[in-house]
């Protein structure tokens, strides 16, 4: 069965997602009352778990275990348990870039060009 038009559209979805997420985190860096706050870490939280869930469908581990560690961080920021602070954004940017290059290459069923490994241990 030919999937190019189910992983085009999961492109174009997470491409979009990361947009939230880029979006999201940088208002979360401006002073924000609470439930602004909360209403930001929400929308990126739901854009990591679209990712994550269609990733998994699509049977694209790599995609799928990043995307659960950044969901994992991101439940204990909307629960208080971590923080979010300017190194946070940090790991949480640089993990958003890896799900574009991943995604790109779990489509083009090319190695990926980073240490997956690596980026997950942003988020342990």
């Amino acid at each position: 069965m030919d999937l190019s038009a189910f992983h085009n559209q999961f492109r174009d979805e997470t491409i979009e997602n990361v947009r939230l997420i880029s979006a999201g985190l940088l208002a979360l860096e401006q002073e924000l009352g609470e439930a602004e706050q909360r209403a930001q870490l929400d929308t990126i939280f739901r854009a990591v778990h679209t990712i994550k869930g269609a990733a998994r469908m699509l049977g694209f581990a790599d995609l799928g275990d990043l995307a659960h560690a950044m969901e994992h961080t991101l439940g204990a920021l909307r629960q208080r348990v971590r923080s979010f602070d300017r190194e946070m954004a940090d790991r949480l940017l640089r993990g958003s870039d890896a799900l574009v290059l991943l995604t790109d290459a779990a489509i083009d069923r090319a190695e990926p060009p980073i240490a997956v490994d690596a980026v997950l241990a942003l988020f342990l």
